[in-house]
């Protein structure tokens, strides 16, 4: 009995999208530490879209179908459409996967996040540190004087 679907043995034989944007305006990997597999995904973003990604993977059936799968749904979609693609998405792209390998769809959208961060980054729209990260932005300027701590001494220490 075949534990993968036939959409997952087709993205498998016959892989989409494989290769590198270049130059990417976003490149993004994540791997699953458990078995070594790895995932980059690279993007091209026009007006606001994902115009183009690609993927390579180094990994099993499932990583391999997962990224070509995703690759597929995130282009053409919003960058905020994009973002919230999740691993149920590809996992329904695929017609499931054995459980034991589901985690590849989670390792190929974190790959796609980590991809359009780098975009947000590198057009000075924020990331994980800067405006609009999840984040809140941090204060450039000191908020006044703080008091210094006290710390409170249990009775008699300090003699002897």
């Amino acid at each position: 009995m075949n534990e993968y679907t036939a959409a997952a043995i087709d993205h498998f034989t016959s892989p989409r999208n494989v290769g590198a944007v270049d130059p990417p305006d976003g490149k993004g990997s994540d791997a699953n530490p458990s078995c070594g597999d790895r995932t980059t995904i690279t993007i091209r973003v026009d007006d606001g879209r994902v115009a183009e990604a690609r993927f390579r993977t180094f990994g099993c059936t499932a990583a391999i179908a997962s990224a070509s799968a995703l690759t597929e749904l995130a282009t053409g979609r919003s960058v905020e459409d994009a973002t919230a693609l999740a691993p149920f998405d590809v996992l329904h792209a695929l017609g499931g996967l054995p459980s034991r390998k589901e985690p590849c769809a989670l390792m190929a959208v974190g790959a796609l996040r980590a991809a359009l961060l780098d975009v947000r980054v590198r057009t000075g729209e924020g990331g994980a540190f800067g405006p609009g990260g999840p984040l809140p932005p941090q204060p450039t300027e000191p908020q006044g004087q703080q008091e210094p701590a006290q710390t409170k001494s249990a009775p008699g220490a300090g003699m002897r």
